[in-house]
């Protein structure tokens, strides 16, 4: 027997036909409870996947924040599943994640720094050449962007403000103090898991907050 037979044989995964079921209900209901059990349960799957995406990648990046993306973008976009069998969720979780690593990847070619001596020789456009009317658009477009960006930061804080103190504590270790979720997790005695639970539903929690500021 061949294990492509032996998978058939033995029948779908129990987990993955939760996961199924559990995404299923989520489209109908949208009851946070709903999606707060898919995490729970298809947890251990997730980081399975990045872990074995990251390392077909040789990436160093933390399968924990892998995980975060995926399932901020499985509620995000529940309403395209379509779990037409049982075990459904697995293949489609399994590109979503392979998504999310192929973006972190994107970002961090990205963020790539270039050193002074990089620039030596390059001509840089000098700003006092513009024409008298591209400098004035060019004030024009700067004003507006920190108009949106005061407008943006003024939703975040109040968003920020919604948060339950453990939220908005974690929060900050992760986004700002830049450390990973086993250090938080040791220093606040709290398991790993929990605190990836605690990050998860701050920023959906962010996210609906600040939705509701802009709509008000």
């Amino acid at each position: 027997m061949t294990l492509a037979q032996a998978v058939r044989q033995a029948g779908p995964d129990p987990i993955a036909v939760r996961c199924t079921e559990l995404l299923a209900n989520f489209q109908h209901t949208a009851d946070p409870s709903d999606f707060d059990e898919l995490a729970r349960v298809a947890g251990p799957f997730l980081q399975r996947r990045a872990r074995f995406e990251l390392s077909r990648c040789g990436s160093t990046i933390d399968d924990a924040e892998v995980v975060q993306e995926a399932l901020l973008n499985l509620y995000r976009y529940a309403h395209t599943f379509r779990p037409r069998v049982p075990h459904a969720f697995s293949s489609w979780a399994a590109r979503v994640v392979r998504n999310v690593v192929l973006r972190c990847l994107r970002r961090r070619r990205t963020v790539a720094t270039v050193s002074l001596e990089e620039l030596e020789g390059v001509d840089l456009p000098d700003a006092t050449s513009h024409e008298p009317i591209r400098r004035l658009v060019d004030d024009e477009d700067r004003i507006e962007l920190r108009r949106s960006l005061s407008v943006y930061l003024q939703f975040y804080f109040m968003a920020y403000l919604g948060l339950t103190e453990l939220q908005r504590v974690v929060l900050h270790q992760v986004e700002i103090s830049g450390r990973n979720y086993r250090q938080i997790a040791s220093e606040l005695g709290m398991r790993v898991e929990a605190v990836k639970m605690v990050v998860y539903r701050a920023r959906k929690r962010l996210n609906a907050n600040m939705q509701r500021a802009a709509a008000g």
